[in-house]
């Protein structure tokens, strides 16, 4: 918002600077009203309504950052005079900056945990669905002095090769070990609640155990506020593990410097992306209706995303 000051002369008159005030407020008055930025029904960021031409601005998880840009691509290509603004981040710095008056027109989180909130706080225009799901893996440093045979194979390997406890669990001992490095994600990140559920969940795992938890929280040396924060770290050999999204590890700024450990079946933690609008506008929903079209559907999938599940809480999906 612009500053508007008033420079006093000797000529200058308390009843001028008034009237330079009113003059100023009214043209600003004539701006905001003749924007298409303004009003409820023309949506946060503006839609041009003649035409069914509209520019829209979606807020998405970090870990969709890849799959995002193609499937913007394809929705301009299939609405031609339309343009999507992509803003990627941890989704609960999304849901911060949203909480703060950030102006967009679709929310896409890792989480449910940060649409319930934007929910909480009245600033969702629809309501939210979920998209996609994820799967967690544990990814490991492929640097030197670690012996290729004690360690995972390549992300190109068949996962059913992988996953199995006991493989798991001779990864999760070797990252249990005195000096190793790990990093995770920060609680409140969605990635880091995940990997929480998995922690938990191996503590009760028989063959693993709390003891070996335990260990590897000892190890932890850094908390990232994105997956991707975590998942660069391990590429460029700044910790030796970490637990992304099976999705990260494909990606070319992690797959060469990388292996990749599926976890078993005893170990179900999955991840539930929602969506939902924050402008009534009819481009919103037309992106939303978008990403679970066949269309949207397949290009999720070639990035390694999963359909959507039957999930609704908060909670890690954990079946």
């Amino acid at each position: 918002m612009s500053t508007w000051r008033f420079a006093a002369t000797t000529g200058g008159s308390w009843c001028q600077a008034v009237a330079a005030c009113v003059l100023a407020a009214s043209f600003l008055g004539l701006v905001a009203c003749s924007s298409p930025e303004s009003g409820a029904e023309a949506g946060q960021t503006g839609e041009n309504l003649n035409g069914g031409q509209a520019t829209i601005t979606v807020f998405a998880a970090s870990s969709l950052g890849i799959a995002f840009l193609e499937i913007s691509e394809a929705y301009e290509s299939n609405y031609p005079g339309n343009r999507v603004i992509l803003n990627f981040d941890g989704s609960q710095r999304l849901r911060t900056q949203l909480e703060h008056g950030a102006a967009a027109d679709v929310f896409a989180s890792a989480d449910w945990t940060q649409m319930d909130a934007i929910q909480e706080k009245g600033l969702l225009a629809g309501n939210p669905t979920t998209f996609a799901s994820n799967r967690l893996v544990l990814l490991l440093a492929a640097e030197a002095g670690n012996p290729a045979e004690n360690w995972a194979g390549p992300a190109s390997q068949d996962p059913k090769t992988q996953a199995l406890v006991g493989d798991f669990a001779r990864q999760l001992s070797l990252l249990a070990q005195p000096g190793r490095k790990i990093v995770l994600g920060q609680p409140q990140v969605p990635i880091g609640r995940y990997s929480e559920a998995l922690m938990e969940q191996i503590a009760e795992e028989p063959s693993l155990g709390p003891e070996l938890v335990e260990n590897l929280s000892a190890n932890v040396v850094s908390r990232e506020s994105s997956v991707r924060g975590v998942a660069q770290k391990v590429a460029l050999g700044e910790a030796d593990g970490g637990i992304t999204y099976a999705t990260d590890a494909l990606t070319e700024y992690t797959s060469r410097g990388v292996r990749v450990v599926e976890l078993p079946d005893s170990l179900p933690v999955q991840a539930a992306y929602p969506v939902a609008p924050l402008a009534r506008t009819v481009s919103a929903n037309r992106f939303i209706e978008f990403l679970l079209s066949e269309q949207g559907q397949h290009i999720l999938g070639k990035h390694g995303f999963g359909p959507p599940t039957g999930s609704r809480s908060g909670d890690p999906d954990i079946r």
